[in-house]
């Protein structure tokens, strides 16, 4: 519940224009995670998009352009999948505000983001 809560205000923060410290770190030691499976395609842009972020070397149009692909691709996939991400306390998922992990297999997201059963 902790982490779910901690979740939500840091996405209210960044709607608010705020830009809260909250690390990957530490989320994955708080957080259970689930592998969404994607296509190499996509996931080979996730990965150039990721290690932009950690180098810090964004290009606003540009990003705006790949983020906008690669968040809608990864939406539908997950919508088709009938994975229970929650929209409503969450919004659509976006590789710039959401933490994700790609790997050789899929993307890696934290299980907070899913409806509770």
């Amino acid at each position: 519940v902790f982490i779910r809560q901690l979740l939500q205000l840091y996405h209210r923060s960044q709607e608010w224009g705020y830009s809260p410290g909250l690390s990957f770190e530490y989320v994955s030691a708080l957080s259970e995670w689930v592998v969404i499976a994607c296509d190499q395609d996509l996931l080979h842009k996730i990965q150039l998009v990721n290690d932009d972020f950690l180098e810090n070397k964004l290009n606003e149009t540009r990003e705006d352009v790949r983020l906008t692909y690669i968040d809608t691709k990864f939406n539908q996939i997950m919508s088709k999948m009938d994975i229970p991400y929650d929209v409503l306390n969450y919004r659509d998922f976006s590789f710039k505000t959401h933490f994700a992990q790609p790997t050789s297999r899929g993307v890696i997201i934290p299980c907070t983001y899913l409806i509770p059963e």
